[in-house]
């Protein structure tokens, strides 16, 4: 698939791996200048000439918030993907609170991080596009993902606040809530990796569900499954419940 959103260089979080890295390296191949940012200075090698975008390569951890505002103002940008994040599987009596703390500050406080600081410069430009990777299981409750479903839920009130306080500037949000993925994160969730074998979307299929979503000026995307999931947990929430219950061996 070939993307039409228009975009001149882009910023992406997350480049690293995952659906971050594919979706940048498919902007880098239509030509599009990259900013990609990981703290994994080793995932961020596969860019070296990926080309014919010019990329430029950035190895930060997104919670340190003036090292991201450091390189996030250093170039001006028109498209912020903030795909950095990492999961965790566990009941919540068995979670210590360093590892709610640490889950929240890189999947929410490295967003905030992130487009706080590139906000200025869209406000300033008149135009942008921001997309804010959630999840899922932001929507929807299942045993052993609560403190990384409290992360992603935080991620979706954020984006739609932050729609409605950019309505009419020109700068564009979109939400992204893609179902489990066959990415490295989920070796960090087994317990979503157990109940996904049958729906779970290969990284291709799901950025180009993403593109597609960016080329229709979507504000939320949701790849796969997690569309009708997302309805199921509105109308039906009882339903679910007892659905996931069953899935969980509940």
């Amino acid at each position: 698939m070939t993307a039409k959103y228009e975009v001149h260089r882009a910023l992406v979080t997350g480049a690293g791996s995952g659906m971050g890295q594919l979706l940048a390296l498919r902007l880098v191949r239509r030509g599009i200048d990259l900013i990609a940012v990981d703290w994994d200075e080793a995932g961020l090698k596969v860019f070296k000439d990926a080309g014919p975008g010019k990329v430029t390569t950035h190895t930060v951890d997104v919670t340190d918030a003036d090292a991201v505002a450091a390189v996030v103002t250093a170039q001006s940008h028109d498209l912020l993907v903030t795909a950095a994040g990492i999961g965790h599987t566990g009941r919540i009596v068995e979670t210590p609170a360093a590892v709610h703390a640490r889950i929240m500050a890189v999947n929410y406080q490295g967003t905030v991080n992130t487009v706080t600081a590139a906000l200025p410069g869209y406000l300033a430009q008149g135009s942008g596009m921001i997309v804010l990777f959630s999840s899922i299981l932001g929507w929807l409750p299942v045993p052993q993902h609560g403190p990384y479903g409290a992360t992603k839920s935080a991620l979706i009130i954020y984006a739609q606040t932050l729609r409605h306080e950019l309505r009419g500037t020109g700068v564009k949000v979109s939400c992204v809530c893609p179902p489990a993925v066959a990415t490295p994160m989920l070796d960090d969730m087994p317990a979503a990796k157990a109940v996904s074998q049958r729906t779970m979307m290969t990284p291709m299929a799901a950025v180009t569900a993403i593109e597609r979503g960016l080329d229709r000026n979507r504000f939320w995307i949701f790849p796969g499954v997690a569309g009708p999931v997302a309805l199921g947990q509105r109308l039906f929430p009882g339903v679910l419940r007892v659905a996931i219950g069953g899935l969980m061996g509940r």
